[in-house]
């Protein structure tokens, strides 16, 4: 069956919202409620539409992939701050976990706009270029077909075009799927966050 990789539309959101819940139905952002997962894929689609990015097959969206050229938490949760809010009052219990906790200084950071961009970077003397991977997804019913690796070689050929240098990313620890798919995509691991139980990931493509 082949898979095609093409920027996301705002019309491919509402499935790429669905897929999200049902491929990671215990995430932060699923329990934070439809609507927030929804604003969330319009960010992206909206503000870094070069690093937004849907896997079709027969004209379905079964894969995605969503990034940012410098940081994206704050800027997200400012333009979500409604729809996190609902789903807070929704789900009140999201408060007090451990992992909601150790956000709260960036989400409050994130109310106020950044007076500098940390998109453009000086490492020894050199101006680096960089962005995240923020997200990916795939259909749990299409696991094992490869559209994990056709969506990070697409999202790393993006990245290049916009003149990236450098990707980084953050995923559960546990998630020993996601970890070896980058692990075969050439991306190091760079550092560990044990409070939080993720590994932070980087790959140089320039």
């Amino acid at each position: 069956m082949k898979h095609i990789v093409e920027p996301m539309q705002l019309m491919d959101i509402k499935a790429a919202a669905r897929l999200h819940c049902q491929a990671f139905p215990h995430s932060r952002s699923t329990k934070l409620g439809r609507p927030y997962v929804r604003k969330m894929f319009r960010w992206f689609v909206t503000h870094q539409p070069g690093l937004s990015l849907v896997a079709r097959q027969d004209g379905e969206v079964v894969g995605y992939v969503v990034g940012a050229v410098g940081g994206y938490g704050r800027k997200l949760f400012r333009y979500a701050f409604f729809e996190v809010l609902l789903g807070l009052a929704i789900h009140p219990g999201l408060w007090f976990q451990s992992k909601t906790f150790l956000l709260w200084r960036s989400y409050l950071k994130g109310l106020f706009p950044q007076k500098t961009s940390n998109q453009v970077q000086l490492e020894d003397g050199l101006v680096v270029v960089r962005a995240a991977l923020a997200g990916i997804g795939v259909d749990p019913e299409r696991q094992g077909q490869g559209i994990g690796s056709l969506l990070v070689a697409a999202f790393e050929d993006s990245a290049k075009e916009l003149g990236v240098h450098k990707l980084t990313l953050s995923v559960d620890k546990d998630n020993l799927n996601a970890r070896r798919l980058y692990d075969r995509h050439g991306w190091l691991v760079d550092s560990e966050n044990k409070e939080a139980n993720t590994v932070h990931y980087m790959k140089e493509i320039a």
